[in-house]
Order: C-alpha cells, then structure tokens, then sequence
C-alpha cells in the first residue's frame, strides 16, 4: 500500500516537473529570434548600466510613462551580466516562471484537490502569458508581483490568531504590496480588491486578522498619497488607445488572452458558466475565491468607466494579472463538479484545446519550419546597408518632437549594439547633416506603425531623391540621393 502511494506521488511529482519544463522550454526556446521592439528599445536605451542612476531615471522620463520601477530592476540586472537583449528578455521569463508558481501555489493552498495541476498547465500553456514572457518590458513583472501580493494575502487572511500583530508578516506583505503599486497603476486594482474584500467580511461580521487590518489601513493610505502624486505628474495615455465598442463585450480580450476568438470564448463561457453555478449553489459566500471575483469586475469596470468619462486606457497587457483570476477560478470550479463524467471532461477538453491551439501558433511552429519575424529585424536591415556602397542612414519617423531626439538615440543605440563586433557598421546621420554633409546618398529607415505613422509618405516626401527601396521585416528602407550634390 505505501509502495503504491509513493508511485503516485513521484508520477504527480514527475507531472509536475514536466509542466514546469514545459513552461520553461516554450518559453526560452527562440527568446531573442525577433530584435527589439521599439517599446523594448527605449526600455533598453533607458537602463544602459554605464549611466548613473539619475541620467537613466531622466531618459526614462524622455520617453516612458510607466513607473521607474521596472527599469531600476532591469538596469541593475544588466549591471549584474551584461547589456545585451538577452539578459533583459530573460528577465522577463524568470519573473513569468515565479508568476505562475505562486500562483499554483495559492490555489493548492486553496483547494484540497488536484486543481493546481489543471492550473499549472494553463498558466504554462497560455499563449498570451508565453508572449509578454519574451518581452522586455514590465508586463511579465506585474503579473508576478500580482502573483505573490495574491499568495501573501491569502496566507495571512487565513491565520487564525485574528487578535495577534505579527510583525513579520506585516512588514513582508507590506513590501510587496508597496512594490505592486509603484509597478504600475492598474496594478492598484489588486491592492482596492483585497480593500473591498475585507470590506465585505466586515459587514458580514468575519473576524478579520489584525495583522492584515493594521496592514491594509497603513498601505491604503501610502496609495492614496501615491494615486494623488502619479494624477499630478502623469502627462497622458498613449493616444493609439482605442476607445472600447460593443465588439468588445463579446469576449472582454478573452481571445486576446487565449490565442484565438474561439479559444476566448470556451474560456469565457465556461468561466461565467463555472461562477453561476457556484454561487447558485453556495449563495453569497464571503471566501478567498470572492478577491479573484472583485479583480475581474474592477479590471474592467474601472479603465473602461474612465475611459468614457475621460479618454481611453484599457489595454489587455495592462490588465495581465487578470489572468491569475481566470484561469484560477476554472481551475477551482471545474473541481467542485460532482458528477465525474462532466468534471473529467471538461478537463480533458480544456487540455486538448490549449495544448492543440499550440500547433496553430508559432510556439510549435517553430521547432519545426523556419519563425516568420514578427518585430523589426535590425540585423537584416543592418546587412543591406553595410552591403551596399553607401553606408550611412538617417530616421525618419513622425515622432513627437519633444520626443524625437530621445527616440532616434534610443534606436541608434540598439543598432550600434546589434553590430558591436561587427567591423563595417551602418553609419548614422541626421537629416539636417546628410544634407549638409558630403554624402550624395544616404538610407532612410522607417519603422512602421510608430506613433500612428505608417512609413507611407516618404516616397512622397523624398520623391525626386528616389533611388531605389529595400525590404527588412518591420523596416522600411529607402536610397535617396543628396539634391545638394
């Protein structure tokens, strides 16, 4: 008998492992094929470890309007290897692979069943958890400091010594809580969530832990304080942001989140279909899985109530935590079916459809056939203009020019970095020297899709220069002649 039960749990163990190198394998695998985006490049330009803390806290301002934090723990990563894409971008996984570990870890601590290993999967199979985990930017950060902020909470909230102050916890907790605000505004839905909560188990007469009661009150008054200073120094919201339409209350960035509209919606349904049927049955109960419900209403509810009073700011990356929700309370509810037949195939359904959607996508495409680039190669570009006589280029975007300079030296510095050991390097010229200069030609590089701006009018603009076009992934390139030689 205990021969029999250790087989079981070395074979969960070994699942276990397997789910987890899974995650790790889809997600390492190719990390650097596409070069950086230009969010990535600025977020690159801003943290180079050879600048002292306030000259990349002033770059960061030029052309960020996301907190420092992020770009303070990336910097001092680049500070502790090296300053390459590589190292940024595995940043990014690692603080991906602890999201979804104390995120499984939560709902074990939750549930006194096999749910954390349905979870383990989804948050290692989630497509668009697998692409903001290749991304140097803060996104894959912010879902993992949702992650522990959940954890920590959850572990305290169920304490039962509710009249003990416990120090440690409260300064722990406290921490990562002040961290999740600074990271980003929208993660302050989190913190409001774990407010409200404590709010509801208020009214409805629930001891309360002392330690959480002195904790909350002390943070809520440091992010009201913050809220205030982040309203008066922000400058605005990226102007691309779309304003929400009826289209998307049909899946609420569901396919987004799941790789497809027909993935989004088997997620969505079942979820909405999972949380009836719970509270049908166990009517309003005040427990942890109520938090996960709160973050889902405030996720939406709030950005979009803004955003018809105000302007636009809902985005799915800049609710990426709302996936710890999601997938946890699939997870949870799928469990608390009792008839075996519907649970076991449900399960095996949202198994099949998650681990099948893969081979429609690049994640297991690309361990067969060659990768399509999906962000500018500056490699490529790098290679037709080094190939070509003349070796000198300028930008030409339409960039806001408080901005212009900032975001030309951001991508030149990239480029220089592409070809650091490279002999022949593309030279870089403005557009007011290459027209004073003694150049007769020069390459005019675009980047599509910047600031609205779609690289369409430069054969207008540079009509009577023409010579010829050139083709790199996500690049628009140019020949043009100096009409001044």
């Amino acid at each position: 008998m205990f021969s029999s039960k250790r087989n079981f749990l070395s074979g969960k163990s070994l699942l276990i492992i397997a789910l987890f190198l899974f995650a790790i394998i889809i997600r390492a695998y190719n990390i650097n094929y596409d070069n950086l985006w230009f969010d990535e490049i600025a977020s690159f330009w801003s943290t180079d470890p050879k600048l002292s803390f306030k000259e990349s806290f002033e770059r960061h301002g030029n052309l960020e309007q996301t907190p420092y934090l992020y770009f303070l723990i990336l910097k001092i990563n680049f500070s502790v290897f090296d300053y390459d894409s590589y190292y940024g971008r595995y940043l990014s996984l690692v603080f991906n692979i602890l999201g979804i570990i104390f995120s499984t870890a939560l709902i074990k601590k939750i549930s006194n069943n096999n749910s954390y290993l349905l979870a383990l999967f989804l948050f290692a199979s989630n497509i668009f958890l697998i692409k903001y985990s290749q991304e140097m930017r803060l996104y894959s950060m912010i879902f993992f400091l949702s992650s522990i902020n959940l954890y920590l909470f959850y572990s305290l909230d169920k304490k039962k010594e509710y009249f003990k102050f416990n120090f440690k916890y409260f300064l722990i907790i406290s921490i990562f809580q002040i961290l999740l605000i600074i990271s980003f505004p929208f993660c302050w839905i989190i913190f409001y969530s774990f407010v409200t909560y404590l709010f509801l188990k208020f009214i409805k007469g629930i001891p309360i832990n002392r330690t959480l009661i002195i904790n909350t009150s002390a943070i809520l008054v440091f992010a009201l304080f913050y809220i205030i200073y982040t309203l008066l120094n922000i400058k605005s919201f990226h102007l691309w942001l779309p304003q929400v339409d009826w289209g998307f209350f049909t899946n609420f960035y569901f396919s987004k989140f799941f790789g497809s509209r027909i993935m989004g919606l088997i997620h969505l349904i079942l979820l909405l279909t999972l949380i009836f049927l719970y509270f049908l049955k166990n009517k309003i109960k005040i427990n942890f899985l109520v938090i996960y419900i709160i973050i889902i209403f405030f996720s939406y509810f709030i950005p979009i109530t803004y955003g018809y009073i105000f302007e636009p700011i809902i985005y799915p990356r800049y609710i990426i935590f709302i996936l710890i929700p999601i997938i946890s309370l699939i997870s949870i509810l799928v469990f608390e079916i009792k008839n075996p037949i519907v649970k076991n195939s449900i399960i095996s359904l949202l198994i099949i459809f998650n681990f099948g959607n893969h081979f429609t996508e690049s994640t297991f495409k690309q361990f067969f056939n060659e990768r399509n680039y999906n962000k500018p190669n500056f490699e490529i570009m790098s290679k037709i203009i080094t190939s070509s006589k003349n070796k000198n280029y300028f930008i030409n975007m339409d960039i806001s020019p408080d901005h212009k300079n900032e975001a030309y030296s951001a991508i030149v510095n990239y480029i220089s970095r592409v070809n650091k050991d490279k002999i022949n390097r593309p030279l870089y010229v403005t557009y007011e020297n290459f027209y004073e200069s003694n150049y007769k030609e020069s390459w005019v590089i675009c980047l599509p899709n910047i600031v609205l701006d779609k690289c369409k009018n430069n054969k207008i603009v540079f009509k009577k220069n023409f010579i010829l076009e050139e083709y790199a992934p996500g690049i628009n390139m140019m020949l043009i002649s100096n009409e001044n030689k």
